[in-house]
C-alpha cells in the first residue's frame, strides 16, 4: 500500500467533500489542544514506552483514537506516522487542511478528508481532527477524531470533550502512579491545569457552580448566572441575558436606553454590539473586538441561533490585549418586540494565556447550574407574584371601598348643602313676597291678572275693584301665596 507524502504537500479535497470547519481550528490551538497535551505530557513516565493506542466510540458519535507514538523523535515525523496510519486505516491517502501549531512549539494539529474504501462495500466520506504533542523526554503522544464529513461538525466538540476527559483520567491513574520526587511536566505553567487544584464553589441562590484554583474568586451567582474574576485579570460569566430589541442598522443607544440590534444580524456583531451598549450604559469604554474564528453551534433546548467564538479583545484597562472565548445563543420568543441573547464568555490578559489556557479550560468545564434549584426559584418567583398580585387585590378592594365610602359621605354632604339651600332659597323667596304684597299694601294696589291676555300686574286698588267688578271671569287679585318670583316681584 502506498504511503502517504508529506502532509504539506498535500491538495485541496474535491468539492463534495468541502464541510470541513475550519474556524474551529484556532480556538483548539489556543485553549482544547494545550489542555489535551498538558494531560497528555503527564503520561509520558507512565505510557511513552507503550505501542498500543486507545479507540474510543464517543456516544455523541464518531470515533477516537489516541495514545503516545514511540521511536518519533520530532512533531513532523509523528504527524507523517499518524498521517501514514490513517491512510493504512481507511485505504485512501487523506487530504488534509492546513497546520496549525500551539505558540510553545509542543503541538501542531490539522483537519482532513478522507474517503473510507476499507472494509465497505460502498466508500464513504469521512472528515476528522489529527493532533501530535511532544512529551517529556523527545517522544510524540497522538490523537485523531473523526466521523462522517456530514456529521463531523456537529460531532466534533462533543469528541474533544470525550478525548479531554479520557486523557484526565489517565493522567491521574498516572500522577498516582509517579514517584513523588518526579520532575514537573514540560509546559504545565504556574496555574496551568494540573498546576493547582481546583475547589467546587458556589454563593448567592447557590443556582450555580464552578471550580476555582486558589486566588481565584467568584462575583456572584443568581437564577443560574455565574461570574469569578482570577488574580491576574482572568474572567468568566456565565448565562447573562440581554433583552434586545429588535431595530434594523443597530447603533448604541444612550444612557438607560434598551439594548438595540436587529436579531437577523450577525450574532458575533450582536454578542460585540451588546456588550458595548451595556459598557457605555455604565459609563465605560467600549471594548475593541478582533474576531479569530466563530463557528455555528447546535443551539440548546429553547434558543434558534448559537455560536462558539475566539477572539481578541481590549478593555481599554491598562492591561492589553486579552484573549477570550464566547458561546452566544439567540432566542426569539413569539409576539414580543424584543428577542434574547444568552452569552457565556470568558478573557484573560494575552500575557497569561499560553500558561493559563489549560486551567482556564477546566474552570469553564466545571461550570454547573442547579436546574432543580432554578425551577423552584422560578416556581417561589410565580407563587411570589400570585400572592403579591392577591396582596394587590385585596389592597385595591380595599381601596375602592374606602372610596365609595367617602363618595356617598360626599353625596350626603352635598345632599345637606342642597337641602340646606334649598331652605334658604324657599326663606328668602318668602321673605321677598311678603315685601311685595307689603309694598302694594303702602301703595294701595293689588296684584291683578288678565286670563284672557294673560298678564299680570299692580294696579291701584279702587281701579282693581272695578275692574274685577265689570268681568269677573276675565280679571281676579292675585293672593300674596301666588305671587310668581321674576313676575310679581
Amino acid at each position: 500500500m502506498a504511503r502517504s507524502p508529506h502532509p504539506k504537500t498535500s491538495t485541496a479535497p474535491p468539492a463534495a467533500q468541502r464541510r470541513l470547519p475550519e474556524p474551529t481550528m484556532k480556538i483548539l490551538s489556543s485553549l482544547l489542544i494545550s489542555l489535551f497535551f498538558a494531560s497528555a505530557l503527564t503520561l509520558s513516565s507512565a505510557r511513552a514506552r507503550a505501542d498500543d493506542l486507545t479507540t474510543i466510540k464517543n456516544p455523541g458519535g464518531g470515533k477516537i483514537v489516541y495514545g503516545p507514538l514511540t521511536g518519533k523523535q520530532s512533531l513532523q515525523q509523528g504527524m507523517i506516522s499518524v498521517l501514514r496510519t490513517v491512510h493504512g486505516h481507511f485505504g485512501e491517502r487523506p487530504q488534509v487542511g492546513k497546520f496549525f501549531q500551539a505558540r510553545d512549539g509542543q503541538s501542531i494539529a490539522t483537519f482532513f478528508h478522507v474517503m473510507e474504501r476499507t472494509h465497505r462495500p460502498t466508500p464513504r466520506a469521512v472528515s476528522g481532527l489529527v493532533i501530535v504533542a511532544m512529551l517529556e523526554g523527545g517522544s510524540p503522544a497522538a490523537a485523531v477524531l473523526y466521523d462522517d464529513s456530514a456529521r463531523f461538525p456537529e460531532t466534533e466538540a462533543s469528541m474533544v470533550k470525550t478525548l479531554t476527559a479520557a486523557w484526565r483520567s489517565a493522567s491521574k491513574g498516572a500522577a498516582a502512579r509517579a514517584p513523588s520526587n518526579s520532575a514537573q511536566p514540560r509546559g504545565v505553567a504556574h496555574g496551568g491545569y494540573g498546576a493547582q487544584p481546583l475547589t467546587p464553589t458556589t454563593g448567592g441562590d447557590r443556582s450555580a457552580a464552578i471550580s476555582l484554583p486558589v486566588g481565584w474568586r467568584l462575583n456572584g451567582v443568581k437564577q443560574g448566572r455565574l461570574s469569578a474574576q482570577g488574580p491576574n485579570g482572568e474572567m468568566v460569566d456565565f448565562a447573562m441575558v440581554f433583552n434586545v430589541r429588535d431595530q434594523a442598522g443597530g447603533g448604541y443607544p444612550g444612557r438607560g436606553m434598551p439594548l438595540v440590534y436587529p436579531r437577523t444580524g450577525d450574532l458575533f456583531q450582536a454578542f460585540v454590539s451588546v456588550t458595548n451598549q451595556m459598557r457605555r450604559n455604565m459609563r465605560a469604554p467600549e471594548a475593541a473586538y478582533n474576531l479569530i474564528q466563530a463557528r455555528q453551534i447546535p443551539p440548546p433546548p429553547g434558543g434558534a441561533r448559537a455560536i462558539q467564538a475566539a477572539f481578541e479583545v481590549d478593555l481599554h484597562d491598562g492591561q492589553g490585549l486579552r484573549a477570550g472565548t464566547a458561546r452566544v445563543v439567540a432566542a426569539y420568543p413569539r409576539n414580543l418586540p424584543t428577542w434574547t441573547l444568552d452569552v457565556s464568555m470568558s478573557n484573560m490578559p494575552k500575557a497569561v494565556a499560553d500558561a493559563e489556557g489549560p486551567m482556564m479550560v477546566a474552570i469553564l468545564e466545571s461550570y454547573t447550574q442547579d436546574a432543580g434549584r432554578i425551577m423552584q426559584q422560578a416556581h417561589d418567583y410565580v407563587e411570589k407574584g400570585h400572592k403579591d398580585m392577591a396582596q394587590e387585590q385585596v389592597k385595591m378592594k380595599q381601596h375602592w371601598a374606602d372610596i365609595d365610602r367617602q363618595g356617598e359621605a360626599f353625596d350626603k354632604h352635598m345632599t345637606d348643602i342642597d337641602r340646606r339651600g334649598q331652605a334658604f332659597d324657599e326663606h328668602m323667596d318668602g321673605g321677598d313676597r311678603q315685601a311685595k304684597a307689603f309694598q302694594n299694601y303702602i301703595f294701595d294696589r293689588t296684584e291683578l291678572q288678565d286670563s284672557e291676555r294673560r298678564e299680570r300686574g299692580a294696579i291701584g286698588n279702587a281701579d282693581a275693584d272695578a275692574l274685577i267688578k265689570a268681568d269677573p271671569e276675565r280679571f281676579q287679585a292675585v293672593p300674596t301665596q301666588d305671587f310668581i318670583s321674576g313676575v310679581d316681584y
